[in-house]
């Protein structure tokens, strides 16, 4: 496992479930929990480090992040945002920035090429779940970080 020095704080923050939303110095910080909107992030970070070093241990990162994302998406297809510690949502719908975050994410995965199609098939499910809440968007940052990513999945998709 070759892991870049300055990418090790990464895999410090994240556990089984996913990445902390706070650390105190070095420690991740469990009474703060978590959060979709980060992990969003830490699926975008991971993603990346894979297409540099192609090495495994980023796509396990890869796995935990999306399998958290799955986790956070609500039945009307948005994304929750805070998880506590004991793996429990504390809302039932999260920010347009959450919103439009974990569709970044996943759309960014969709320009990456993986041998093993799972992770473009969730990106795939979660997305087409979301996109029927597009017109319920009233945040610019939520909208703007939708087309960003709203591209990708339709170059993905051959438009």
């Amino acid at each position: 496992m070759r892991v870049a020095t300055k990418y090790a704080h990464l895999f410090t923050l994240t556990n089984d479930t996913g990445i902390f939303q706070h650390s105190l110095y070095s420690i991740p910080d469990p009474s703060k929990g978590y959060t979709t909107d980060d992990n969003a992030r830490a699926a975008i970070a991971a993603t990346m480090l894979y297409q540099v070093y192609r090495e495994e241990v980023y796509l396990s990162l890869l796995r935990r992040y999306l399998s958290f994302l799955i986790y956070a998406q609500n039945e009307e297809g948005f994304f929750r945002n805070f998880m506590n510690y004991n793996r429990e949502f504390t809302e039932k719908k999260g920010s347009e920035d959450c919103f439009g975050r974990s569709l970044w994410a996943l759309g960014y995965l969709l320009n990456v090429p993986f041998s093993d199609e799972s992770y473009h098939n969730v990106a795939i499910r979660l997305l087409e779940k979301a996109l029927f809440n597009v017109k319920k968007l009233y945040s610019l940052r939520g909208e703007g970080l939708f087309i960003n990513r709203t591209f990708s999945y339709l170059q993905f998709r051959g438009f």
